[in-house]
């Protein structure tokens, strides 16, 4: 009888053990330098998905003068909360913004290239990463989601447009075999976006984004009571909601008057709707897993 308690301790804290080491490695989070094209230190918080090649993948990106820090709140923590679900979720610093600055440099003024490289060498720089997650079967890059706050709604946007832009590689006859490449982004999550952004035409991206045969999910969160939105956040919606016919484009108004990040992870309706809309707007989408490496070739996504 001794024995076989001590046999049933031992297979519980085995058990117990296995149980912690689970949780400890899926609350992992990776700090990542990335490098873009011209350059620039683009750093970047991974936290990588335990359910391997069919993960979605979920880029945060913050707004004006924040950093990814401002997504990592010890108890709102939203990447963290995607990643307990089996979802891979990178935060994004941008350029001349949190810790994405040359050493010894403080605050640096945003200009319109900023901007505009923004959309091109930095989300280049984040999905040419994702694509190497891809390859290497830890994540699935054709379930991608932008979730952005105030003037990166704008970077997300038109990087979305640019994407989308992406045909396959004409490496077969046979349309439907070919490798595909691009039109990875299927949702977007747009909190309190920015009117006007220096260098973003944000019309002319949402214009793009509405056609029907970008099969693009859209949820836009704002604040009732928000002096500086005016009701834009409203107007991006009804843009996105004139053109649908299937019931993928959706907002919320929050109460109070608070906007970008701090407005979204303080408000627990807004975690409940995000959650929801993640769920059924990007793990349950159809995409499987397929190999994005073109034959004859390592080309980039």
């Amino acid at each position: 009888m001794l024995t076989q308690r001590l046999a049933f301790g031992s297979a519980m804290v085995a058990i117990l053990t296995l149980l912690i080491l689970s949780d400890q490695a899926s609350a992992e989070r990776i700090p990542k330098l990335l490098i873009t094209q011209d350059n620039w230190p683009i750093n970047i918080s991974y936290y990588p998905s335990a359910e391997g090649k069919e993960s979605p993948v979920v880029v945060f990106l913050h707004g004006e003068g924040e950093h990814r820090g401002y997504w990592e709140a010890k108890d709102k923590n939203w990447p963290e909360d995607l990643q307990k679900k089996g979802i891979a979720c990178l935060t994004v610093d941008l350029r001349k913004q949190g810790e994405s600055k040359p050493p010894g440099t403080s605050s640096l003024k945003l200009t319109a290239a900023d901007y505009r490289a923004m959309t091109t060498s930095d989300m280049s720089a984040v999905k040419e990463f994702i694509f190497k997650e891809h390859q290497a079967q830890r994540l699935n890059m054709r379930k991608m989601s932008i979730v952005a706050s105030e003037e990166s709604c704008s970077v997300a946007l038109i990087f979305a447009v640019i994407d989308w832009a992406k045909k396959p590689w004409p490496d077969s006859a046979v349309f439907s075999a070919r490798t595909p490449r691009g039109q990875d982004v299927r949702s977007l999550v747009l909190i309190s976006p920015v009117k006007k952004v220096p260098g973003l035409p944000l019309g002319d991206a949402i214009a793009s984004l509405r056609q029907q045969e970008k099969d693009l999910a859209v949820l836009t969160l704002s604040s009732v009571d928000d002096q500086e939105d005016k009701g834009f956040t409203d107007a991006v919606y009804q843009t996105f909601k004139s053109a649908e016919q299937r019931p993928r484009v959706f907002k919320l108004e929050l109460n109070g008057d608070s906007r970008g990040i701090e407005m979204a992870v303080q408000d627990s309706r807004a975690a409940s709707v995000f959650s929801n809309f993640i769920d059924k707007y990007l793990v349950d989408r159809e995409g499987e897993w397929v190999d994005r490496k073109a034959p004859g070739g390592n080309r980039f996504d």
